[in-house]
């Protein structure tokens, strides 16, 4: 199947999304087609980008798309650097179809910019419908340091159902439940997870007490599926690391259709 270059990048953005949660970066939004200002005050096209908190500092990451049909040149890649130059120091990932030349691996040594080169295959599968339930286990949530009375009531809301239990913003704006909270954390893979809250608290004897981290097993319950009619279409991309001589690959299911 041949791809738009369009097509190309959000595959390469889905990929990026896929590898950072599984890293256990939790809400992190992998983004498409941004613009972004640099220093000099030019505005800079991003095919793909994100941003994590390293060492207590923003890191912006920005990926290069290539959908061609040649290898790419060591202009290509000083074209890019100079980007990621304007954009403060910008991690740079370049990605393409068809490799690159000797030049361009050379100065992506020298700036420290991750080249990888892909191959995608389509394949098919009998589409089917399939349940799946998701529950919290083993929950223990970190707050705070607080007073001794602010500490005996939580241990009293800490027996109330989730869904009794309010949260609150920085600005103490009602934010919904627990169990609106537990929902969003939610993930689709069984296991230990600890995710770390920014910006919500709970009000004990009277006084916002923030939440800092929650753990909790996550059970999954898969009930068999329905076959239905028709296919479904997804991408096999095999991501090769060119300097790092190691590669990984994913199934992305987000392309589909039904047979007729």
């Amino acid at each position: 199947m041949n791809f738009t270059p369009t097509q190309y990048e959000i595959l390469i953005q889905e990929l990026h999304q896929r590898l950072i949660d599984d890293e256990g970066f939790s809400g992190v939004q992998v983004k498409h087609n941004v613009t972004i200002k640099g220093k000099s005050g030019a505005n800079h096209q991003i095919d793909v980008c994100w941003e994590l908190i390293i060492a207590g500092a923003k890191q912006l990451f920005c990926v290069e798309c290539k959908y061609w049909k040649s290898r790419v040149k060591k202009e290509h890649i000083a074209s890019f650097q100079t980007k990621l130059q304007d954009l403060g120091g910008a991690k740079g990932i370049f990605v393409t179809t068809e490799g690159y030349q000797e030049g361009a691996k050379l100065l992506a040594t020298e700036y420290g910019i991750i080249l990888i080169s892909t191959n995608i295959e389509m394949a098919t599968a009998n589409a089917t419908l399939e349940f799946l339930a998701r529950q919290q286990e083993d929950i223990i949530v970190d707050f705070e340091d607080c007073d001794e009375e602010a500490h005996a009531h939580i241990e009293i809301i800490q027996q109330q159902s989730p869904n009794e239990v309010r949260i609150f913003d920085e600005n103490t704006e009602d934010a919904g439940t627990f169990s609106d909270l537990l929902e969003y954390l939610s993930r689709d893979e069984e296991g230990h997870y600890s995710e770390r809250i920014k910006n919500f608290y709970i009000l004990a004897a009277g006084r916002p007490v923030k939440i800092q981290n929650i753990r909790f097993y996550q059970k999954i319950t898969r009930f068999p599926g329905m076959e239905l009619h028709g296919t479904h279409e997804f991408a096999k991309v095999v991501a090769k690391y060119i300097l790092e001589d190691r590669e990984i690959s994913a199934s992305l299911s987000s392309h589909s259709g039904a047979s007729t």
